[in-house]
């Protein structure tokens, strides 16, 4: 069972729609040094309220329903330490304050540099843990939804 807090990542495999593994793909072209690839191609992470995600997509940030059933290719991450209601509320509080924000698509045609202010579903998802003590990645500027899942706090849950 999904828990407010829990992280959902897509899997770039075969069963995804083409235009989402079209998105893993231009990563893989975009950052060849990785040597096995990039895995992932979207993050997103429950909210309060299980049925729904926060999620930074086209056409922004704000929070849209959570697919039911799951599909295959989207696993569930949970912090290895629960979440407490204070980091919660946190998570939560940062999550809302950048809701109906655009998505940053000037981001995506200049591979992040020119997104200003605008977060893609990463760092959105990496700003709003941070508020809540909990820092998921490294790289605080440029996380990606492999950085994410590679994480040591968060580990992946089987039985959803």
């Amino acid at each position: 069972m999904l828990q407010p807090g829990d992280v959902l990542l897509w899997r770039v495999v075969p069963q995804a729609p083409w235009k989402d593994r079209l998105i893993g793909w231009g990563e893989n072209l975009i950052h060849q040094v990785a040597s096995d690839g990039y895995e992932y191609y979207h993050v997103a992470f429950v909210s309060n309220d299980t049925n729904q995600m926060y999620s930074s997509q086209p056409p922004k940030i704000d929070l849209y329903p959570i697919p039911k059933p799951l599909p295959d290719y989207v696993e569930v991450y949970r912090t290895i330490t629960p979440l407490d209601h204070v980091q919660l509320i946190n998570i939560f509080k940062y999550a809302e304050s950048r809701r109906g924000r655009p998505y940053p698509f000037i981001g995506v045609l200049t591979i992040g540099w020119l997104s200003g202010n605008l977060e893609f579903c990463s760092q959105y998802t990496e700003d709003s843990f941070a508020c809540g003590q909990v820092v998921l990645s490294d790289d605080i500027r440029f996380t990606t939804p492999d950085d994410i899942a590679n994480s040591s706090l968060i580990k992946r849950v089987l039985d959803v």
